[in-house]
């Protein structure tokens, strides 16, 4: 005898009939509007919008196609909530995160209000759109030009906001895209007419971040070379890339204490790959440092 389904649509084993309850007219099995589980806890079939759900199963999706399932949540769930929790997934600090509902493209914005309040019809599940961007603030902190010392924590910040998950032995597609910006926004900021003060604290800062760019490169070579995320690595080299071709232009035409500045921080690039085995860097990356290394010219004319 095949197995029957219960109400919660999951699979159970036949049991014995007795014949007494085999005389009672069969009703015809309902179907259901949900399944259970293996947690126990009830999962909505796709696409099911025909009745009003107590708790709500929500996955984010970022630009790149990277999908993240968040889990269930009731009514009464902050929106808050729903942006700290994908913020841990992405590796990427809650204030860089817009996140758009795709069933009415609006934005979920307002971290006090209640999942009820964007969802009159709570329905059993949503998709969201997580979208990385750049603080306004940070610009306009670089732009202040009434006390340029203002500057040194703006960079401290900036580093610490790229890194926030540097202890994390993973790398999201999200976490490389933040870091190239951020790295973007600092190499802007090292044009010729800036202040020696400024153009230190950006160098000190570019210095810290391809730390960190070459560890998370050689972190996801070491653990997700095998996946199809290949715009992680690409997102990360070419930040690698941006930072070394800054840095050789400062060395090639900045002022000599500057070029001292960048000959350390390449230097610093190099010790941290000493954490890793040969074969735990990619190849790219040898190739991209070992072409800067070349360039490295002492400041005082020797080599």
């Amino acid at each position: 005898m095949n197995g029957s389904r219960s109400r919660t649509g999951s699979s159970v084993a036949s049991k014995p009939v007795s014949k007494s309850a085999s005389k009672s007219p069969s009703k015809p099995a309902s179907k259901p509007s949900h399944r259970r589980a293996a947690s126990g806890t009830s999962v909505p079939i796709p696409d099911d919008d025909s009745f009003q759900s107590s708790e709500m199963f929500i996955t984010a999706t970022e630009m790149n196609g990277t999908s993240h399932e968040l889990g269930w949540f009731d009514p009464e769930t902050k929106v808050g909530e729903v942006r700290r929790i994908t913020s841990q997934l992405m590796l990427v600090p809650e204030e860089a995160l817009a996140i758009v509902s795709e069933r009415s493209k609006s934005s979920l914005d307002l971290d006090e209000s209640p999942l009820a309040d964007m969802y009159p019809l709570f329905p059993p599940a949503e998709s969201l759109t997580a979208i990385v961007q750049m603080p306004a603030r940070f610009e306009e902190r670089l732009k202040c030009a009434d006390d340029v010392r203002c500057h040194e924590d703006a960079y401290a910040e900036l580093v610490e906001f790229a890194c926030k998950f540097g202890s994390r032995v993973v790398v999201t597609p999200g976490s490389a895209n933040l870091l190239k910006r951020v790295v973007v926004l600092v190499c802007s900021k090292l044009h010729p007419g800036g202040h020696p003060l400024g153009r230190g604290w950006a160098i000190n800062a570019l210095a810290k971040l391809l730390q960190h760019s070459v560890k998370q490169i050689c972190v996801w070579h070491c653990f997700f070379a095998d996946r199809a995320e290949q715009d992680c690595s690409e997102k990360l080299l070419s930040t690698i890339g941006l930072i070394v071709e800054t840095l050789r232009q400062i060395l090639e035409s900045g002022h000599w204490l500057e070029q001292l500045e960048a000959t350390d921080a390449l230097s610093k690039a190099a010790t941290e790959l000493d954490a890793f085995n040969e074969d735990e860097v990619p190849p790219s990356l040898l190739e991209l440092l070992r072409d800067a290394y070349a360039n490295i010219r002492s400041p005082f004319g020797g080599a």
